[in-house]
């Protein structure tokens, strides 16, 4: 005879399962500007901050309260945004009217020249409204260097290099609230075929270091891209074989406590780039998959792809993502229909959906049966 309780208990697991595996997906995704546009940042209020094609041009934007502002240039023709604090200023750069290149800042809904000593760009900018950059140092080693920059309050600071490890040059990407910058440094600017060697750099407390490159062969072209508030720093380590045709491989890391560790990819010898990181250590980025990218999120030791955590039933396709905050919200790009969008990814609402309300209340149901059929029969008095 087959035992009733066995029985109940595979019936809820078997029917139970496949209404689990149709729990709503994590994310939404919303086109914030038009197509052609992708975003580079967002901030702890879910700003975010970008760039969009315009009629001869791009022009960098922000997006705030669901509305989209065009920040426009220096008087050129095109604007593109880095990054952007939680003040809603946002650096950039923008063509000039004598088509030159200039960094920016757009601040209290105004675009202006970044001040200061030979500035090549400004590439991030903390809640102090201090950034950075890279600037060109004269009468430095060979006549002059590139060099990672500070400008806070009017005060310009050169952040200098690592003569120690070979590195001359030095760039800066990003800095958070401490004055922490991060980048890239390499023993010479420029030549070498195809890209010239680079390590991750972080300068902290009036030392730059080299963050090294994770044992990968010399050739290698790697960069930290991102700072969160407890200086843990994510990046990429690059490396290339030198001979025809030239082969790249690369992985996203996350550098803590001292150590360099690589996040992984999508697949083995695919590559993967580390955008950002929050203050809860959340990293996203894009990874190769097939001809095309994959956005991706990398949580608790998990490499995951965005395109698992939206409804492909909508059609988007999440190529890149560029920011995260800690409410979790991502910024980056996602195409649907042949066009390609910043977006904002945003955590779907934690109100049970229909869906999930249907597999509860089908899940208590099956346990309410499984309950009676454990329940043993009463005995009929005569």
């Amino acid at each position: 005879m087959r035992n009733k309780t066995s029985f109940s208990i595979a019936t809820f697991v078997a029917l139970t399962v496949p209404l689990l595996a149709l729990a709503d997906p994590r994310y939404t995704v919303t086109p914030i500007a038009p197509a052609g546009s992708w975003a580079s940042d967002i901030n702890a209020y879910g700003q975010v901050a970008g760039t969009m094609l315009v009629s001869g041009g791009s022009h960098a934007f922000l997006f705030s309260g669901g509305t989209l502002t065009d920040i426009g240039t220096l008087g050129g023709s095109s604007s593109e945004a880095a990054r952007m604090n939680d003040y809603g200023q946002v650096v950039g750069r923008s063509s000039t009217a004598d088509a030159s290149w200039a960094p920016f800042i757009y601040s209290g809904g105004a675009i202006a020249q970044v001040q200061g000593p030979n500035l090549r760009d400004v590439q991030g900018i903390n809640n102090a409204g201090a950034v950075t950059g890279t600037a060109w140092i004269p009468d430095v080693g060979d006549g002059g260097e590139w060099h990672a920059y500070m400008l806070a309050g009017g005060t310009f600071t050169d952040l200098g290099t690592v003569p120690s490890t070979g590195i001359r040059y030095s760039y800066g990407m990003d800095i958070n609230d401490a004055g922490h910058v991060v980048g890239y440094g390499s023993p010479a600017d420029g030549g070498g075929p195809p890209n010239w060697p680079s390590n991750p750099i972080l300068y902290r407390n009036g030392v730059m270091t080299d963050l090294g490159n994770d044992g990968f062969a010399e050739g290698e072209t790697s960069y930290a891209s991102a700072i969160n508030a407890i200086d843990q720093v994510v990046g990429t380590v690059v490396n290339f074989h030198l001979s025809e045709p030239y082969f790249y491989y690369g992985q996203a890391f996350l550098y803590q406590d001292g150590k360099l560790a690589r996040l992984g990819s999508f697949g083995p010898d695919l590559w993967s780039w580390a955008g950002d990181v929050n203050n809860l250590g959340q990293v996203v980025g894009r990874g190769q998959l097939g001809d095309g990218t994959h956005g991706f999120l990398y949580e608790h030791g998990l490499f995951t792809d965005l395109n698992a955590l939206i409804d492909p039933a909508t059609g988007w396709v999440v190529e890149d993502a560029t920011g995260i905050n800690d409410l979790g919200q991502v910024a980056g790009r996602a195409c649907k229909d042949g066009q390609c969008y910043a977006v904002r990814l945003d955590l779907v609402s934690a109100v049970p959906a229909p869906q999930q309300a249907a597999t509860l209340a089908a899940g208590c149901g099956l346990l309410a049966l499984a309950s009676l059929l454990r329940r043993p029969a009463r005995r009929r008095r005569d």
